[in-house]
């Protein structure tokens, strides 16, 4: 696949994933990034989009890995990496999203003197990404049944009040959020080993 469709998505689902953005309130979202390092966005994905993503699951054809949680310590449960092409839905909603992100992340490394700054839009972050062996798409579906957990969700349970959804944007740890929302992964590839402060959205 070439690199330009993979860093530029289907231009009509980026278009339409910026109108949808654009009904939601985000100075609150903003507002809740910052003091809780996550934040809800209701209704970003209708009953129906749901469903189809969640029917993905079982086609081989759309992943590029399979992660079952105990074998690791996660919890109980599994997830697939989607591999390029993303699902249209997906590939815009990324896109879309990451410019709002980039701003709230931007700020947090300002506030946590971390040197690092983000392009202001996605295609040049995937460009940089790609320049340092980074090559491979990171949105999961995940897939649970009665019994299952996700050790990191539960600990985001008790600091997010519950509010856990089906959409991650990013992993997170705010100069606020204090606790269990403070650990935040290592960007071991893309930017050297620092710390990598993106927000996260759950979309429900």
């Amino acid at each position: 696949m070439k690199q330009d469709s993979i860093i530029n998505p289907n231009a009509a689902a980026v278009k339409s994933a910026e109108a949808r953005l654009k009904k939601h309130d985000w100075d609150r979202t903003g507002s809740d990034l910052n003091s809780f390092g996550c934040a809800v966005m209701d209704k970003l994905l209708t009953r129906d989009e749901c469903r189809e993503i969640a029917a993905l699951y079982p086609k081989e054809e759309f992943f590029r890995s399979h992660i079952h949680m105990a074998r690791h310590g996660f919890g109980k449960g599994e997830y697939r990496y989607f591999k390029y092409p993303l699902p249209d839905l997906l590939g815009g909603l990324r896109a879309a999203l990451y410019p709002h992100l980039a701003v709230v992340a931007n700020s947090w490394n300002e506030q946590m003197n971390v040197e690092r700054r983000y392009p202001e839009r996605h295609a040049e972050f995937l460009r940089e990404c790609h320049a340092t062996g980074q090559t491979r798409p990171t949105p999961l579906l995940l897939q649970y049944v009665p019994g299952d957990f996700n050790r990191f969700l539960c600990k985001w349970r008790s600091c997010f009040r519950n509010r856990i959804g089906i959409l991650r944007a990013g992993s997170s740890s705010s100069p606020n959020s204090g606790r269990a929302c403070r650990a935040a992964p290592k960007s071991s590839r893309c930017g050297r080993a620092t710390p990598l402060h993106l927000p996260c959205i759950i979309a429900r």
